[in-house]
């Protein structure tokens, strides 16, 4: 009798404990010998987003220093010319300026008065981390209480201020298509010249010997590109081309090499540089259209 009764309460137990269990959202009931299934997550009822990247700016009137990148001379500027200018410091966010120091900027000669002794620069546009053009504003005022032109050596700082919002974007690498830039020879030649900016003078002649890079000769240059582009590694405004005096063939410098001698303007040539020792970089074109570069080192005194 006492058996039966036990057994009568632990089938009572099987049969309510299953119903017991099942009526819990949170637990499954599995059957012997399945396993448990992971269950699928709940969906999330979060209504965070992530948030839209605002790249920096820099505020339209941001006032910032640019160097000159050509010497002025009442005496020897004239109106309507294009002066270099370069970027003196960066400007924007630390991190990711939107105009990077030495960027590349031009100005104009508004106005040139000899007698007067003044002379006016009017500063146009800065290029961008991504290399385009800004519009900036202020004045390269220059005048001489004295008997000496109104001047400014390369490197002389002045103030410029940003005309438009500059919105920085992110710096790309450069194009793999870009040509390769082949290496030329270079050097000068006679006796040089001199500038004086205070007296508004310069005197003698420039010449230059070009060789064509290892592969070409002489007559694989196309003459009519050589150009001064370029001092101490950065680019002018206006690259400066020779005199109408025709370039010359020959072996000039004696090396056993055929080369183009070629002329420069003593003034136009002196003035895109900074006084004392420094590097000149001077490009053209081959005739299968590659470009070319050559680099020496000159010496300038004004």
């Amino acid at each position: 009798m006492r058996h039966e009764k036990w057994l009568a309460l632990i089938l009572l137990a099987l049969v309510v404990l299953p119903f017991s269990v099942s009526a819990q959202d949170d637990v499954q009931v599995v059957p012997i010998g399945d396993s448990i299934k992971p269950e699928s997550p709940a969906p999330s009822t979060s209504t965070r987003r992530r948030r839209r990247y605002v790249p920096p700016s820099v505020k339209e009137g941001t006032t910032f220093m640019v160097s000159l990148g050509t010497a002025l001379s009442s005496g020897l500027t004239r109106e309507g010319e294009t002066v270099t200018l370069y970027a003196a410091e960066d400007v924007g966010p630390s991190r990711s300026p939107g105009i990077l120091i030495g960027a590349l900027g031009r100005g104009t000669v508004t106005s040139v008065d000899k007698k007067g002794r003044t002379l006016t620069v009017r500063m146009e546009t800065i290029s961008a981390n991504d290399g385009s053009p800004l519009a900036i504003s202020g004045n390269i005022d220059l005048n001489s209480d004295s008997k000496d032109a109104a001047s400014a050596a390369v490197g002389e700082k002045f103030t410029a201020s940003l005309n438009e919002k500059l919105v920085v974007k992110r710096q790309r690498n450069k194009k793999e298509d870009e040509p390769e830039v082949l290496t030329g020879f270079v050097e000068l030649s006679g006796k040089g010249a001199k500038a004086d900016l205070k007296k508004g003078k310069a005197k003698g002649k420039i010449e230059i010997i070009v060789e064509a890079p290892k592969g070409y000769t002489a007559d694989d240059i196309e003459t009519g590109s050589v150009v001064l582009s370029g001092v101490n590694g950065r680019d002018l405004a206006q690259p400066v081309v020779p005199n109408a005096r025709d370039p010359k063939q020959g072996d000039a410098n004696k090396n056993g090499t055929t080369d183009w001698k070629m002329y420069f303007d003593s003034w136009e040539f002196i003035k895109n540089q900074p006084e004392g020792v420094h590097n000149i970089a001077v490009s053209g074109k081959l005739r299968d259209g590659k470009p070319f570069e050559a680099v020496t080192r000159v010496q300038i005194d004004y």
